[in-house]
């Protein structure tokens, strides 16, 4: 079984932090604006205005936005707190993991269909015999 260490790793880790504004507000049932005006005044950061920081707002994995450095860490405490009263449920991860996932079929649309080795026999096989018969034609 998972010690509340590692759990607390693996999720403070995985996210961003969009993601963890995201999560933290569904906990506590405030809106992104609140959760991080809070979270900046908590630790004494004056901070991007909401408006300015929010155009890059994205659940997405690839997103870049970055808190300053004590928000991110008074946001994983937060994140800790919650963790240690039980207040953390699968439903408040809702959005983020549909994000994730949205994300990752993304990702996996620009890949080649995978071939199995005979496949690729098989290909080769083919194109020896056309050319075979192409210059069986020739010759």
């Amino acid at each position: 079984m998972e010690t509340i260490d590692g759990t607390y790793e693996k999720l403070v880790n995985g996210l961003t932090d969009c993601q963890l504004i995201e999560v933290i507000s569904r906990v506590q049932g405030y809106t992104h604006e609140q959760t991080y005006v809070y979270a900046h005044q908590q630790v004494g950061v004056v901070g991007d205005p909401w408006k300015k920081w929010s155009r890059n707002f994205s659940l997405m994995p690839s997103n870049t936005a970055k808190l300053p450095t004590p928000v991110r860490i008074e946001l994983d405490e937060a994140i800790l707190k919650i963790l240690l009263h039980g207040r953390l449920k699968q439903k408040h991860f809702a959005k983020v993991l549909e994000a994730t996932m949205t994300y990752e079929n993304r990702q996996n649309m620009f890949k080649p269909p995978q071939r199995s080795f005979f496949d690729k026999i098989f290909n080769y096989v083919l194109w020896f015999l056309f050319f075979y018969w192409i210059f069986s034609i020739f010759l």
